[in-house]
């Protein structure tokens, strides 16, 4: 999936996926939206995520994430709209 260049949206959210998010998806350049929402993925947030500095949109609410949100994070300037929520977080971004 990490070799998807030009991909700029993906929505998998409410598919029962487990497992971590992966890293790959930092290589995605062109992302604009990634919704993860609603499903039940564990692990922490890939740092790599901070790579998609055209993000707007980032929805991981309703896993079961956990550990730290990663400070990378604050590398998404164009980001609009973030939902972390119901998930086992801590820190900011």
């Amino acid at each position: 999936m990490g070799n998807l260049a030009q991909l700029a949206r993906l929505g998998l959210n409410g598919n029962s996926l487990t497992g971590k998010i992966p890293r790959e998806l930092g290589n995605l350049t062109q992302m604009l939206s990634l919704r993860l929402q609603n499903n039940s993925l564990t692990g922490e947030i890939p740092r790599e995520l901070g790579n998609l500095t055209q993000m707007q949109t980032l929805i991981l609410r309703d896993n079961a994430l956990s550990g730290e949100i990663p400070h990378e994070l604050g590398n998404l300037t164009q980001l609009q709209w973030l939902a972390l929520w119901s998930n086992a977080l801590s820190g900011d971004v």
